[in-house]
């Protein structure tokens, strides 16, 4: 090897883990800001593209709307569900089924930064479980579609996002190793734990307590009144419905995952904004080498770090 290319690989390495320490030591906490000003908003260069599949009335679609404005980031978005919800869904929507991955490969551009996938969570839910009996079955997984009657992860193989994340209830057990979150985490006033299997690592979010607003779950739309609360805790329109006003991921549920994945820059939500040492920090998430080489492929990439 050459010795100025010698030096200059060493150089790379040096930088990459100086801008690392920099940069987890400024948006974990050591300098912690109320209003995380310290974040810089991307510019509109960088364009993302996230693929909402069983994106439903359109939660995480808001979500990315709210983000992209609040931050100046270019996300094209795009939401695909076997129903129609070409009123509900904020951005561009198509019907279509999510379960198909040809239909899906032949439809979608090639070039997905993020697939996100909110699967039905009936052969999962503890409603199911609670009324088995009364339904006619012992095991909700054998009678309602799983993970793996929906060729969740047949779709993303085939589909090759650079990263992805399925979400689901807290009982879900076909998720890999997911990362777990709830509202209290981030100081709302309702509970809902949620599962995540990411592409990425995340750490788990979850925080123990009493949460003023309840989720409790009704399948009859019209108790949709007691949804209100909810509605405006989560900042979803009130109209939804009841049921899925409860099941909609908050903002900042997604905003948390998106500043964990590689592929999109977004800060921490300002009240998650972890509470622990950069050492804490920086083990928790488990794999030391892989977060740097997520630092190291964002700057191959272009992105901000």
């Amino acid at each position: 090897m050459r010795r100025d290319s010698k030096y200059g690989l060493f150089s790379i390495i040096y930088l990459l883990v100086r801008r690392f320490i920099v940069v987890k030591t400024l948006y974990r906490g050591k300098y912690d800001t109320p209003n995380r000003s310290v974040f810089v908003p991307s510019t509109m260069e960088q364009k993302y593209t996230i693929v909402d599949l069983y994106c439903g009335a359109g939660g995480v679609g808001l979500a990315l709307d709210d983000i992209s404005t609040e931050y100046e980031i270019d996300i094209e978005h795009i939401g695909i569900d076997i129903e129609d919800h070409h009123d509900t869904y904020p951005g561009n929507f198509v019907q279509g089924d999510c379960s198909d991955p040809e239909w899906l490969d032949a439809m979608l551009p090639n070039d997905i930064d993020l697939l996100w996938l909110s699967p039905p969570c009936t052969a999962y839910s503890t409603l199911s479980y609670a009324n088995k009996h009364e339904l006619g079955f012992d095991d909700p997984r054998d009678h309602y579609p799983t993970i793996d009657d929906l060729n969740v992860h047949e779709v993303i193989d085939r589909l090759d996002p650079d990263e992805y994340i399925i979400e689901n209830v807290a009982t879900c057990e076909d998720l890999r190793e997911p990362a777990k979150l709830n509202g209290l985490a981030f100081d709302e006033p309702y509970d809902l734990e949620r599962h995540f299997e990411t592409s990425f690592d995340a750490p788990n979010n979850v925080v123990t307590g009493e949460p003023s607003v309840p989720l409790t779950t009704v399948s009859d739309d019209s108790q949709s009144q007691s949804a209100k609360p909810i509605a405006r805790a989560k900042g979803v329109p009130e109209d939804w419905g009841s049921q899925v006003i409860r099941s909609a991921i908050p903002r900042s549920y997604v905003q948390y995952l998106l500043h964990y994945c590689p592929v999109v820059d977004v800060p921490l939500p300002t009240a998650a904004a972890p509470k622990q040492t950069l050492w804490s920090d920086y083990t928790a998430r488990g794999h030391p080498l892989r977060d740097i080489l997520t630092i190291a492929r964002r700057a191959v990439r272009g992105v901000g770090i």
